[in-house]
């Protein structure tokens, strides 16, 4: 499949879904989704932010190794509304770590 591709043909549940599905429990999956989702141009990184919010929902340990570039990734500049809604809708889902707890805190104060 090429994600890329997928995630920019429709922006549905049924498309949200479908690649949360072929995610699975794969974590290199999960990894390829996330780097366009850090990585991507404006819509592609948009779109992809629905089903990796999802995707850690359903697997909270995909998380484990990408807690800084994920919260990192709040402070660019422009960031679209949706990216962070699913951001933090994902962090609802994981532990996070002692040591970010305030910089999310201030984060979230100033949304």
């Amino acid at each position: 499949m090429n994600l890329e591709e997928v995630i920019l043909k429709e922006h549905s549940k049924k498309q949200c879904d479908k690649i949360v599905q072929w995610v699975g429990s794969n974590q290199e999956k999960f990894n390829e989704l996330f780097h366009l989702f850090l990585n991507g141009e404006y819509r592609l990184t948009q779109r992809a932010a629905w089903p990796l919010s999802y995707c850690v929902i359903k697997h909270p340990g995909f998380m484990r190794n990408n807690y800084r570039e994920l919260l990192s990734n709040l402070n660019k500049p422009n960031l679209h509304d949706s990216i962070k809604r699913n951001t933090i809708r994902l962090l609802q889902a994981v532990d996070i770590l002692d040591n970010m707890k305030g910089w999310l805190w201030k984060f979230a104060l100033n949304i």
